[in-house]
């Protein structure tokens, strides 16, 4: 909705219509004309308001006060136009525009920005990290990187502060005596080239860096590509992922949101991050409360099991806190340690807890990880392998005082993933949930980020959702519309619904715990478009419908534990002489279901059966498949081996992983992808396929022994059915953009008609069949006249689908 702009209060005025966060360029107290406005890795831009310039060359000095703080443009406010300086383009290129025509096309003016970015090789990052590099050269190979970093950070503090080398207060800056040591071993001509290099700047863009502006604005970006490149001076340590580097914009919006749930900050505030990092989120904590005018005591208790990270911490809130007014006390405390062993406890008397997840699973844990996860979780482990944020998550709930809050960084799939039903049940028992975010992939990530901020005591209330697609550009416009949302003030059931990216409130998210047998698609956390999220307003009448798991057993298929030796293309098959393929089998693979067709183009060993004699030996195998045996399995004889040495009884190198007993007789069933949509199921009327790496379903009818082909028919023509794809979002989560996780612990409470029912009308139930064989033949069918079949089983009028397709 767009607003009146309240020109005579410019600042307030792009801060509430762009939905940024003003930081003053300088410190808060000495000047309030100039300011930085923060959003994410792009769009930032300095802004000021000060009127005409009487400076001898403003060109230039906005370039370079721009590109000192890593941002790309500077713009000015004058009383009639609008200047936009870009710090790699000549000072005649400055952009001129009026006043007026900017406030009054202020998105379409940041649009512009975002996308008019100088190239990043070029930056103050690039240019400082050259620096960087240039001095563990001048160190040699006698310092390790660990070394040359605090030689960095030493270099950085006596050109900020003017001192030469012997007179730099170590204190001040969080540097250790050792930092001042390692220097001292540059020869003093080598340490002013590099005190040179920095100040004289990029000498081809005339740009000369503001060492505080970068301290101030951009030492996080700085620091963390330092650490990296501290890893890279010995060939012998292992790089660090840059995944776990935490990208700017979450810090600032985490932070934001974090105070936000406090409703009224203490007069004495501890702040506690157990893997702090380079102090990212801390030093966000310091400036936010800064600009919030706070006045009281202010703790910061840090701990990282990496000494790079600490010392950059220790460096980068040193800095943070000088700039500071004297209007709040503080005190940092920052340890190397490791916050998941056992010696390190920690306390239950922080206000904020941050909590910043390795994006790992137990399995890249060693023993005694492993240990104090099975410890802290006790039984809410639901899976052998759970993920080790559900670690961190709940260690942080569970020392959380009244009155606290918990802000969280963890990968998305904690919020809706089966094994982490548990640990999500029993938070939702102390906490409330303030807001849950559900965001992309972020630069230098590898699987989707999501934020959560819970606060106690537990009262019920409502939560806030924001769901972005995987575009960056979504999630960096759902956190300005987020501000936006905050600086006019919640209101309840206020929706923001727009191309990308969602922000609503749930009303019910904080009282599905009391439910001691709640399904976990109930407990499913992760926000979804409001589209989706209407949808379930629709779909939420059939929880008292019947379930699968009323209907049907889901079974998982065969594993073969090495696909492309147990697996023959038809082609390969037909080439076996007649005696061997009685040793196989028709398989249903993934690749052999299509839009409901099953496809004859797979073949699976499979020695069992009572007609399969029993292969007891190598020499009965070479005997009773002597082409398979030499062409597929002696060859890859080594690597079955080593592959079968945990599941194989005895040294039957051949045998399958799994072969599930239940398919070695022949039984007609109904069989589904692992990972699908509508039309990943198909029929199997003889039931002499077997179903690898896939799932079989099969009826829960117990005066029967087979399954009819009349109900399996109808059932195809269900699962074929377009408004299948709502209940499966309803009750699953996505492996993909475009496939839902089928198993059995999300779809077994997914709502689905009983046609074995008496109730079930007998038209509708021989349409639906006559549908099935369609479907089964690989025929065309009439998708309207089938979804409206299925809505009147599912008891829902006509007009459902066209809300919900809307």
């Amino acid at each position: 909705m767009q607003r009146s702009l309240e020109i005579n209060n410019p600042l307030e005025s792009w801060k509430l219509e762009l939905g940024l966060l003003p930081v003053p360029l300088f410190d808060l107290e000495n000047q309030n004309t100039q300011f930085i406005l923060l959003n994410g890795k792009i769009g930032n831009f300095c802004l000021d308001l000060g009127g005409d310039s009487h400076d001898e060359d403003p060109q230039n000095l906005a370039r370079n006060l721009a590109w000192s703080s890593d941002v790309g443009h500077y713009v000015k406010l004058l009383d009639e136009t609008v200047e936009i300086y870009r710090w790699d383009k000549k000072p005649s290129s400055l952009e001129r525009y009026s006043r007026k025509s900017v406030e009054n096309n202020l998105e379409k003016f940041y649009d512009y920005l975002q996308k008019d970015q100088p190239p990043r090789d070029l930056s103050i990052i690039s240019f400082a990290i050259k620096i960087f590099r240039t001095l563990r050269g001048v160190l040699g190979s006698n310092f390790d990187g660990q070394q040359s970093l605090r030689a960095f950070l030493y270099l950085l503090a006596c050109i900020s502060d003017g001192d030469s080398r012997n007179d730099l207060n170590i204190e001040k800056w969080g540097l250790s005596p050792d930092a001042k040591l390692i220097s001292e071993s540059i020869d003093d001509s080598n340490w002013e080239l590099l005190v040179n290099k920095f100040k004289n700047g990029s000498g081809f863009y005339h740009l000369e860096p503001n060492i505080s502006l970068l301290l101030r604005h951009a030492s996080g970006t700085l620091l963390q590509e330092a650490i990296y490149e501290t890893y890279t001076f010995n060939l012998n340590e292992e790089l660090p992922s840059k995944n776990h580097y935490t990208p700017h914009s979450i810090a600032r919006i985490l932070v934001e949101e974090s105070l936000n749930a406090i409703t009224e900050l203490p007069s004495v505030l501890k702040v506690f991050d157990p893997m702090c990092g380079s102090g990212i989120l801390l030093r966000e904590v310091l400036r936010q409360l800064s600009l919030k005018d706070y006045r009281g005591d202010l703790k910061l208790q840090g701990w990282n099991i990496s000494p790079q990270a600490i010392e950059v911490a220790k460096f980068i809130l040193s800095h943070e806190k000088n700039m500071l007014s004297d209007n709040f006390s503080v005190k940092i405390e920052l340890e190397q340690r490791d916050c998941l062993n056992e010696i390190n406890q920690w306390e239950n008397d922080a206000n904020i807890i941050f909590i910043n997840c390795p994006f790992s699973i137990m399995g890249d844990m060693d023993k005694q990880q492993k240990d104090s996860v099975k410890d802290i979780l006790d039984g809410l482990i639901q899976t052998k392998i759970p993920d080790i944020s559900n670690v961190f998550l709940w260690q942080g709930v569970e020392v959380l005082p009244s009155n606290g809050v918990i802000a969280c960084i963890l990968p998305a799939s904690i919020l809706g993933s089966y094994s982490s039903s548990k640990v999500r049940q029993a938070i939702l028992s102390q906490v409330d949930i303030h807001l849950v975010a559900k965001l992309g992939l972020f630069p230098n990530t590898r699987i989707d980020t999501a934020i959560l901020v819970a606060k106690s005591p537990k009262k019920g209330e409502s939560s806030l959702y924001l769901w972005a697609d995987d575009r960056l550009e979504s999630s960096l416009s759902a956190f300005r519309a987020l501000r936006r949302y905050n600086y006019y003030g919640r209101e309840p059931f206020n929706v923001v619904d727009q191309n990308g990216f969602s922000i609503y409130e749930n009303p019910s998210l904080n009282t599905n715990y009391v439910h001691k047998e709640t399904p976990p698609y109930k407990l499913n956390w992760e926000p979804s478009s409001y589209n989706i999220y209407r949808t379930f307003s629709v779909l939420r009448r059939l929880d008292n419908f019947s379930k699968v798991k009323d209907i049907f057993d889901i079974k998982h298929g065969v594993e073969t534990g090495f696909d492309s030796v147990f697996l023959l293309s038809k082609k390969d098959f037909e080439l076996l002489p007649k005696k061997e393929k009685n040793f196989f089998r028709p398989a249903i693979t993934s690749k052999s279901i299509k839009a409901g067709v099953q496809s004859d183009s797979w073949y699976v060993f499979y020695p069992y059966g009572e007609s399969i004699p029993e292969i007891k030996s190598e020499d009965e195998l070479k005997k009773y498949v002597p082409n398979y045996y030499n062409d597929y399995l002696l060859v890859n004889k080594s690597e079955l081996l080593f592959k079968s040495e945990k599941w194989r009884k005895n040294n039957n190198w051949w045998i399958l992983k799994r072969h599930t007993e239940y398919q070695i007789g022949k039984q007609p069933k109904l069989v589904s992808k692992r990972y699908g949509e509508v039309a990943s199921f198909v029929w199997d009327s003889s039931g002499d396929s077997v179903v690898v790496n896939e799932l079989v379903w099969l009826p829960k009818i117990k005066e029967r022994k087979t399954f009819p082909e009349s109900m399996g028919l109808a059932y195809l023509a269900i699962f074929c059915c377009p408004y299948l794809n709502y209940l499966f979002a309803y009750v699953s989560r996505r492996k993909s953009e475009r496939y839902w996780n089928l198993s059995p612990a999300y779809i077994n409470n997914m709502p689905l008609p009983d046609l074995m029912s008496d109730n079930i009308d007998v038209s509708t139930l021989n349409s639906l069949q006559e549908i099935g064989k369609l479907i089964y033949s690989g025929q065309d069918f009439e998708g309207k006249a089938l979804n409206k079949l299925v809505l009147s089983l599912y008891q829902l009028p006509d007009d459902s689908l066209a809300f919900l397709e809307t």
